[in-house]
């Protein structure tokens, strides 16, 4: 990595050589609007993505890349095509991407404090289902590894939901 360039979230498949990273400032090899495949074995660059709005969240699986914005999610394949795009009724606060290609689900955390969570099917590019399962904000989200069912939890309460 380049010393010095404030990094804001990083994330890295199991074994792989290959790291994805958003910066935390708009100076430097990386920014909070652009995803950066960093190559550690080479040290370099190996491709980049950019976007108009800052990158709230980023997540890896065996078969495609997670971008979560605003108010909209991208999914692309690791040849960077885009898989889907997903238009989001309200800002999200939280986002988990099942890790199989037999579910292609995504679970979301929105509402008006962050306190509901939905899941979309990313293939059909619809909503799956909504529940307001929290009366707090949703601090994490995860699918089980099958990715048929999605673990939700809050400061006040855990929920598991298929």
């Amino acid at each position: 990595m380049i010393e010095g360039d404030p990094v804001g979230m990083v994330e890295m498949l199991y074994v792989s050589s290959t790291v994805v990273v958003v910066g935390a400032k708009n100076k430097g090899l990386f920014s909070p609007k652009r995803i950066t495949f960093w190559n550690t074995n080479e040290e370099l660059v190996g491709a980049e993505l950019s976007f108009m709005h800052p990158i709230k969240s980023i997540q890896l699986n065996h078969t495609r890349v997670l971008i979560g914005l605003e108010d909209t999610v991208y999914i692309y394949d690791y040849d960077l095509r885009e898989i889907a795009r997903v238009q989001l009724s309200s800002v999200a606060t939280k986002f988990a991407m099942s890790p199989t290609a037999e579910n292609p689900y995504l679970g979301v955390s929105s509402g008006l404090l962050g306190e509901e969570v939905a899941v979309h099917d990313v293939v059909e590019g619809k909503a799956v289902g909504s529940f307001k399962v929290h009366e707090s904000p949703v601090h994490s989200l995860v699918f089980n590894e099958r990715g048929n069912m999605l673990a939700s939890a809050s400061s006040k309460v855990a929920c598991g939901r298929a």
